[in-house]
């Protein structure tokens, strides 16, 4: 049976956050990064953040997906709304065509980058590193980040060891709590939970630890990519010796972390959407040098392997849907 057809079956939200997650909901600071403006109203740093997440929202309402209302129990009336199943329709088309192309979706494939290291992991050891395991065969749990130097051999030990670090502290200086606030109202159900509920047999996933939030936006998407071009902009701000090929390696890095997410079965394809529309609408706030946009969309464009997927879908009748979504996107790279 065709997905978007199913116009009967309803959506349920994902649910309550469990108690670690709910504690990120407690707070309401903007991140260090997001610079503030000069308005008619005259508003402070912190009421232009919760401004800014309020149209974010609005907008994501309007392309993507519709926000849940708990005190009415339903999903607020907006043009998402309407667009529900045929997105998922979209979404579980991508990820079978995924399936067909290659192993697991590319889990058992390599990261495209041009200078990949001899003994680099899969992309399966990495999504595990990602979703705080201990990586299969490993005796002790590694750091997130702690591969990049397979990313890239031309790059000195000494720097790439510095990767992980400066992830780290980044994803907090960039986004604060941001992915939790977007996925709190919008409370879009996990890819198993779906495929349960309109009967799509044979779906295959990985086990997610860090997957006890609602689906959209992607956090390690978000997170991942926002970091990675902080950390591109202190290279350039510092005017660190940095040739083209170790941006490529940064850039394939930078989507690899949220495309992994999406191979392995717990995201969907337009959640990746959802968390780079976000980002190149934030980009402007959190970033200082004009070059870290072009550098976000050029690395989403051409070497996301899941925007390849959305982009080839958005061609046939089954993926029209991605279409506004898409052209969003570029508008916001542009802008």
């Amino acid at each position: 049976m065709n997905i978007a057809t199913q116009q009967s079956v309803e959506f349920l939200p994902y649910g309550e956050f469990n108690r670690s997650e709910r504690g990120e909901l407690s707070r309401f600071d903007p991140p260090n990064r997001f610079k503030s403006i000069s308005t008619g109203g005259n508003l402070s740093v912190e009421e232009q953040w919760e401004t800014w997440i309020e149209n974010m929202v609005k907008e994501l309402n309007e392309v993507l997906w519709p926000s849940w209302l708990p005190a009415q129990q339903t999903w607020n009336d907006c043009t998402a709304k309407s667009g529900m199943h045929a997105l998922t329709g979209a979404d579980f088309y991508v990820l079978d065509q995924m399936a067909l192309e290659s192993s697991r979706r590319g889990l058992d494939s390599y990261p495209n980058s041009p200078v990949l290291a001899f003994d680099s992991y899969d992309h399966f050891s990495m999504f595990v590193i990602e979703d705080d395991r201990t990586r299969p065969r490993a005796r002790e749990k590694e750091a997130f980040a702690s591969f990049y130097r397979m990313y890239d051999r031309t790059l000195p030990q000494d720097i790439a060891n510095l990767v992980p670090g400066l992830l780290t502290g980044f994803i907090g200086e960039c986004l604060a709590n941001l992915s939790h606030r977007i996925k709190s109202q919008l409370q879009r159900p996990r890819p198993y939970q779906t495929a349960l509920t309109l009967t799509k047999k044979r779906f295959h996933y990985e086990e997610g630890r860090t997957a006890s939030t609602p689906s959209a936006c992607s956090g390690h998407c978000l997170q991942g990519l926002a970091a990675v071009a902080a950390i591109y902009e202190s290279i350039v701000q510092r005017n660190i010796p940095f040739e083209n090929v170790n941006s490529e390696c940064l850039q394939q890095f930078a989507v690899d972390i949220g495309d992994r997410r999406v191979m392995a079965g717990i995201h969907y394809p337009s959640d990746n959407l959802c968390s780079w529309l976000i980002l190149l609408r934030l980009a402007d706030r959190i970033y200082v040098n004009q070059k870290v946009k072009p550098w976000i969309w050029d690395a989403i464009s051409t070497r996301s392997r899941v925007y390849k997927s959305i982009e080839n879908a958005s061609k046939i009748p089954d993926g029209y849907v991605y279409v506004p979504i898409i052209e969003r996107l570029k508008e916001a790279a542009q802008g």
